[in-house]
């Protein structure tokens, strides 16, 4: 009976999971980064991985510092600022290739000096490598350090190639974009609403099916 009652309700609220949880694995799947790896940088090395891009989007490859037991002032000599005066800290050059296919035909690549800082995030500080747009696909990503820097070797460097959300292009992330408002605003809502009712109907229908106990009778009771 309590089944035939909250079934329906049951069947809502699995929908609604299902769709919270599969936008949700779909929009870290489209701006998930790409690459990204340990880079050494107190001497020559070199990285080769193959990777998936799954949309025709604006990345951007930067080299990833952590900021973890460094001071402010510390990680601005090292890394470099933009303000109150760009400074360039201690630079890197990198030559880095992207190849599709087989026969590794080249799609973009250079050889760049990379320094300054490009952004300063949560427990990272960021420096612009390149920033690419290619289609979607599977790509041979190829970094080599040809000019090291001991000096960043101890902030942990991570090579990365992330997609950039401030310049986002396709209809596809406009739409994630929008779909993750209406999660917020409207389906997280009516979530709540109908496990809240789900409770309810569980108490009202459990709290019916009781027995109910006889009540004792009482000496007169017998008398009569």
């Amino acid at each position: 009976m309590l089944w035939n009652r909250i079934r329906l309700q049951v069947v809502a609220i699995s929908a609604v999971v299902s769709w919270l949880g599969g936008s949700f694995l779909l929009d870290s799947w489209l701006s998930g980064a790409p690459f990204d790896q340990p880079i050494s940088l107190a001497s020559p090395s070199y990285l080769q991985s193959e990777i998936f891009i799954p949309l025709r989007e604006n990345y951007e490859l930067q080299l990833e510092f952590n900021r973890t037991g460094h001071s402010f002032e510390e990680l601005q000599t090292l890394i470099g600022r933009w303000f109150p005066k760009e400074t360039a800290g201690v630079p890197v050059q990198i030559m880095w290739s992207l190849l599709k296919g087989k026969g590794h035909m080249l799609v973009a690549g250079a050889t760049v000096v990379a320094k300054g800082s490009s952004g300063w995030g949560s427990g990272v500080v960021y420096r612009a490598v390149a920033h690419l747009q290619v289609a979607p696909g599977r790509y041979t990503l190829i970094a080599q350090v040809i000019s090291p820097a001991p000096e960043l070797a101890e902030l942990s460097p991570h090579l990365t190639l992330s997609f950039d959300w401030k310049s986002s292009t396709t209809w596809q992330m406009a739409a994630m974009f929008w779909v993750g408002i209406a999660n917020t605003f409207v389906v997280l809502p009516v979530f709540v609403l109908q496990v809240l009712w789900l409770i309810g109907s569980v108490v009202l229908t459990t709290r019916s099916s009781r027995p109910t106990t006889p009540r004792a009778r009482s000496a007169a009771d017998l008398d009569r």
